[in-house]
């Protein structure tokens, strides 16, 4: 990346460190990456299809879906034309990864009642999941999205950070919504559902 691009990284990690609501974003092989600081740290909630701005939404559609609305943003832009001078440091340490008996159990009945799902019935497709938790000391929020827009150039690559709901980082090459000519497309990598005690 150009020092261009490391500098808007860095200026962004910034707004981060003193709790600014904030995401920063590139779309699947784009070369630009566009961040919305939010002005204030208020949640702000989608009520409407016609604000401009970021949404954040949960996979249960009957939960709150979180908005940056533009009006009460600062968008920031910048192209990313090389990658020869991203500087990518060592890896995050992770200690005390709790691995625990009881909930490695629970997983393997969890993936054992998804196996027998698909038996039972005409589906294609099972997503399972379970929640690890892991501590890390020293996360440099700067390097591990630099690594993320390095290794992973066909997906959307994404922070998204508000001081009363916590920091998401991923990167998806799931497309969620394609507008050409009026007409609406959609792609479903994994269908996710809340898990209710059965599969």
């Amino acid at each position: 990346m150009q020092k261009e691009t490391i500098e808007f990284i860095h200026k962004i990690s910034n707004f981060y460190k003193v709790k600014r609501p904030l995401v920063i974003f590139r779309k699947p092989n784009g070369i630009t990456l566009k961040a919305y600081i939010q002005n204030n740290d208020e949640i702000h909630f989608l009520d409407s299809f016609n604000t401009q701005g970021f949404v954040f939404a949960p996979f249960n559609k009957n939960e709150k879906k979180i908005l940056f609305p533009v009006a009460k943003c600062s968008v920031l832009t910048s192209e990313i034309t090389t990658n020869k001078d991203f500087k990518i440091t060592t890896g995050t340490s992770i200690n005390n990864v709790i691995y625990n008996e009881k909930s490695k159990e629970n997983h393997l009945q969890l993936v054992q009642k998804g196996i027998d799902f698909l038996k039972e019935n005409n589906v294609k497709k099972v997503v399972l999941s379970r929640k690890e938790t892991v501590e890390c000391t020293d996360f440099d929020i700067e390097n591990t999205f630099k690594k993320m827009l390095n290794n992973y150039k066909n997906a959307f690559v994404y922070l998204w950070y508000h001081p009363n709901v916590g920091l998401w980082m991923g990167a998806t090459p799931e497309r969620l919504i394609n507008v050409t000519q009026n007409k609406f497309n959609t792609m479903a990598l994994a269908g996710t559902q809340r898990y209710k005690n059965s599969v």
